[in-house]
């Protein structure tokens, strides 16, 4: 059987550009997110795919099921390859201060990374986490603020 590797844009729903979440399968047989579809026909009464417009009847549609396994296949694969290094094929344990970047066991004794400085990824990501808090605090001050000046605006919670 012949196999093909997808990337994300193949698994991209045409409405959010994410990675498809819940597929559903239009008439037209093109598939969009279950909650995108949702927003798309709550704004638009006329009930037309987001994609080539054609009209669809049904309040419901079946969900894609093939395109839903693919997408969760695709999401577990990329997470496997983002704890590995590309170099030495080892598991990322360390954090590069210097270059910012995640690094092998390996990769901490090659010439990239000479006489740089390395953490634990899990104390790296501990004190990177305490300097986003820092970070966000005048942003939620900000925040704060606007809503006190308008109570009507709707804002995210940070």
């Amino acid at each position: 059987m012949a196999s093909r590797t997808f990337s994300e844009e193949d698994l991209s729903c045409p409405v959010c550009c994410d990675i498809f979440n819940n597929p559903v399968l239009l008439d037209c047989t093109h598939s969009i997110c279950e909650s995108c579809l949702q927003k798309v026909w709550r704004t638009n009464r006329a009930r037309q795919c987001p994609v080539c417009r054609k009209r669809n009847s049904r309040d419901k549609y079946p969900l894609n099921l093939v395109l839903k396994n693919l997408c969760e296949t695709f999401q577990q694969e990329i997470g496997q390859r983002e704890r590995y290094c590309g170099l030495h094929i080892s598991e990322f344990k360390l954090f590069c201060k210097d270059d910012n970047q995640l690094a092998c066991l390996m990769c901490q004794d090659t010439r990239l990374h000479k006489n740089h400085n390395f953490s634990p990824i899990n104390v790296a990501a501990l004190k990177l986490k305490e300097e986003l808090k820092i970070k966000l605090q005048p942003l939620q001050k900000k925040l704060d603020t606007l809503k006190l000046k308008d109570p009507m605006m709707e804002l995210p919670n940070i």
